[in-house]
């Protein structure tokens, strides 16, 4: 049997150690978030299944259970959020009753302003729900300081996707 020399077991104890260190890290939250390089990135992996284009939840609804009371009352209308887009498309022109037209597809931006986006991360509403895991630590800091910007911004890119953010940034 080799004779295992105190070497190895430095090495191993290295290993192990900065195994620990690196796991501890994780990068910083950026100063200035923008929607396109910063918030769309997570909200794609986590969200856009459901609250995209073609989601599942994007269909007239009356909310119902236990979290329906922490809704707007306008949340009866296909209101669950296009967070692969930032602006608003379609009509979405309040109706005479103070509900969103079928037609109106909310993006990101107006989630953010209206609320919404912080009651579903920081609520009894559970987004995403289980079995989908959740957002780490760091992607609700980078979530939470693009939505404290008011208003919320698009782009901090001096050459921004046209197809995500016009030329401005959104502002």
């Amino acid at each position: 049997m080799a004779k295992t020399g105190p070497l190895v077991f430095v090495l191993l104890a290295a290993a192990l150690a900065f195994g620990g260190l690196a796991a501890g890290c994780s990068a910083p939250t950026p100063a200035s978030p923008s929607y396109e390089a910063d918030v769309r990135p997570i909200f794609m992996a986590h969200c856009v299944r459901c609250h995209g284009g073609g989601g599942t939840l994007n269909v007239t609804h009356v909310p119902s259970g236990p979290d329906a009371a922490l809704l707007p009352a306008t949340e009866s209308a296909p209101n669950n959020g296009y967070l692969n887009q930032f602006f608003d498309s379609g009509d979405c022109t309040l109706t005479d009753a103070g509900a969103l037209p079928t037609t109106c597809h909310r993006g990101a931006q107006s989630e953010a302003t209206n609320g919404n986006l912080h009651i579903y991360l920081h609520s009894a509403i559970v987004m995403p729900p289980p079995p989908a895991p959740r957002l780490d630590d760091w992607e609700l800091k980078v979530v939470d300081a693009w939505l404290a910007a008011k208003p919320p911004v698009c782009s901090n890119s001096p050459t921004p996707d046209a197809a995500i953010c016009p030329a401005d940034g959104g502002q």
